[in-house]
């Protein structure tokens, strides 16, 4: 089972401006790279399901980013 893991991205508001965006994108893809660590012995529910939870984590991210007036993170 994964760690509860505070979404930094969602909180982009409160990182020091000189570490924005690069911080919070370096905090979101290695929260992406430690949920897909182990994906050949994953069931495809669970496949599914940290798709769909990536998915929905990296639309937050590019909301904090876009209202914080950075560009979207690909």
């Amino acid at each position: 089972m994964t760690k509860s893991r505070h979404y930094i991205w969602n909180r982009a508001d409160r990182v020091d401006e000189s570490l924005m965006p690069h911080r919070v994108i370096e905090c979101f893809e290695v929260w992406k790279d430690d949920l897909r660590r182990e994906w050949d012995h994953l069931t495809e529910k669970r496949r599914s399901d940290i798709r769909h939870r990536i998915k929905k984590q990296h639309q937050n991210l590019n909301e904090s980013l876009v209202k914080l007036g950075y560009p979207e993170h690909n």
